[in-house]
């Protein structure tokens, strides 16, 4: 991707003529120092949202040229859902002493009602009418290097890269950069021109674009925190 101008690390070769290396059944591998610092989370500037989804297209772009990888299985099927409330509802129940079990039981009772709305109202089979392809995997701000010398974004660790449904990626994304998002607000404009910038260089479909809050709300559910 490098040679296509995106920005990504240069990997070094090791004394063992490989990119990598094995140590206590982990595999290890250096790059060259990249200049600049980590974008902190929801403090993008506009400027900044445009590069960060104008990187993510081209990386969906390119690639698009590599084999199929592992599938992210992230969102699954009304059972699923159904599943989830109920271990949802079994926490509830079991909470022990926590000095944060107030916090805790309020936030579960919202994934339960979130979930059971989702059951009501979101057609599940559409996920198979949505785009999944070879995408970085774990694009968020913690993963974008910025440079204000030269105004340019490097992205970093492609460990988790996935064949997954793209428009999560995009608006997981967006959420970990704007800075209205910090407040629990999306700004939907600022959201669709994020998707707009996406989309020069990689085509979605109408199921893409009219789902994904729905996406991003499944992922609310499903998460652990």
């Amino acid at each position: 991707m490098s040679t296509r101008e995106v920005n990504v690390p240069e990997y070094i070769k090791l004394k063992n003529n490989q990119y990598y290396t094995k140590h206590m059944d982990n595999i290890i591998v250096v790059q060259k120092f990249i200049e600049g610092k980590v974008i902190e989370r929801c403090t993008a500037s506009y400027e900044q949202l445009m590069i960060s989804a104008s990187m993510l297209g081209q990386i969906v772009k390119e690639l698009i040229a590599f084999p199929e990888l592992k599938e992210n299985k992230k969102f699954g099927s009304r059972q699923e859902n159904r599943i989830r409330i109920n271990k949802l509802k079994d926490l509830f129940n079991n909470i022990g002493d926590n000095p944060y079990k107030e916090k805790i039981l309020k936030d579960l009772e919202y994934k339960i009602e979130l979930a059971k709305n989702l059951e009501k109202k979101f057609d599940f089979n559409v996920l198979n009418k949505m785009t999944k392809v070879n995408s970085h995997g774990d694009y968020l701000n913690t993963q974008l290097i910025y440079d204000s010398s030269n105004n340019k974004i490097s992205v970093i660790d492609f460990e988790k890269a996935r064949k997954m449904i793209v428009s999560y990626e995009i608006i997981e994304s967006y959420c970990s950069l704007d800075k209205c998002v910090e407040d629990g607000v999306i700004d939907v404009d600022m959201l669709v021109k994020y998707f707009k910038e996406f989309v020069k260089y990689f085509k979605l479909n109408k199921y893409d674009l009219k789902y994904a809050p729905y996406l991003f709300l499944i992922r609310i559910v499903n998460s652990s925190y």
